[in-house]
């Protein structure tokens, strides 16, 4: 302030007490709104100043400012069981040839042809389908993969093949590598999926993101769940795992809303006769898997090619409000000669 223009030659002015000391309000500048604040990555505003920070895989230099690329392969080898490969910003881990890499991207492991394996599962009783051909692992499209085929591949992975859930629409996520195997189908007591019958291999029509097919072993099932084996196209499929998140978001197309009505009794999915089957019936089966109630309609006298299932209940009779199947009236014991295997409920 002493370099500045004063009006007096006294420092206190006469007439100018206490009650009028001038005071000030500084608003903090935001170095970062210009030129980034020199940083070369992040800059961050902080009062009366900033800092800069590097992305991840990037060390900050001594200046501050400038990063400067992490070698993480230097460092235990990048934690990769065998290649490491650096990169701007990150790094790869690579297998030698005869190995794959492992979907937690750090480990190797040889494959035979034939082998399957299951990834992103929650568990290892579950996860998207895998075949190795040629020392690699490749992808099975889920174009006719049904409750045979997913019991082939538990019994190979040495899981239980009690209650066997086959899922699709990639599920577990995207395929990964090539396609091999398509329109499988397995009569569902061989050791190996290439002992089933499918498409020739590498033959496809399918899309990798979206047709990616799974499993889940062993899993026995809530009693009153209810789940559909539906219609894609000419073929059929189950829902994913009981209980999807959402099964509207899971099921896109309005035709995959109609299909062959499953329920669990004793830990096993059974069918439904269609005696007496109506649309009180069918509204309780779409309200369960999140569809709206209204305009339900029930599909009798239809064949579903599908595997055959034990009829688990018959003459439902349901008012359309209760919360699941067995909540309805219904009989337990099925009379086989009245109901046979072309009077499931839809």
């Amino acid at each position: 302030l002493l370099d500045c223009q004063i009006s007096a030659s006294n420092f206190v002015p006469l007439g100018c007490d206490h009650f009028q000391d001038s005071g000030v309000f500084c608003i903090d500048v935001d170095e970062c709104e210009v030129d980034n604040g020199g940083c070369e990555h992040n800059c961050t505003n902080v009062i009366r100043n900033h800092t800069c920070s590097c992305l991840p895989g990037y060390l900050l230099e001594g200046n501050g400012l400038n990063c400067t690329d992490i070698d993480e392969c230097e460092v235990n080898n990048g934690g990769c069981e065998q290649n490491c490969s650096n990169s701007e910003g990150g790094f790869t881990c690579q297998c030698m040839p005869g190995f794959n890499l492992d979907p937690n991207g750090l480990s190797c492991t040889a494959c035979s042809d034939g082998d399957v394996r299951l990834v992103n599962g929650s568990s290892v009783m579950e996860g998207r389908v895998e075949i190795c051909i040629n020392n690699t692992y490749g992808t099975v499209c889920d174009d006719r993969w049904d409750a045979l085929d997913a019991r082939v591949v538990c019994r190979q992975l040495n899981l239980s093949t009690d209650e066997v859930t086959p899922v699709r629409r990639s599920h577990f996520g995207s395929g990964y590598g090539v396609i091999f195997l398509d329109d499988v189908a397995c009569n569902g007591t061989e050791d190996k999926l290439t002992d089933c019958s499918s498409s020739e291999l590498n033959t496809h029509n399918c899309d990798p993101l979206r047709e990616a097919a799974g499993v889940i072993c062993g899993v026995p099932c809530l009693n009153g769940s209810v789940r559909l084996m539906v219609g894609d196209d000419v073929y059929g499929f189950y829902t994913g795992a009981v209980g999807d998140a959402d099964p509207l978001d899971y099921y896109q197309d309005k035709q995959l809303r109609r299909g062959r009505v499953e329920v669990c009794v004793g830990a096993a999915y059974g069918t439904v006769c269609n005696l007496q089957w109506t649309n009180q019936d069918a509204s309780v089966v779409c309200r369960y898997l999140g569809y709206s109630p209204f305009g339900a309609v029930p599909v009798v006298n239809e064949h579903f090619a599908e595997e055959a299932l034990t009829h688990v209940l018959s003459h439902v009779e349901c008012q359309g409000s209760e919360v699941s199947l067995l909540a309805c009236p219904h009989d337990s014991s099925v009379d086989g000669a009245e109901c046979g295997p072309d009077h499931d409920a839809g």
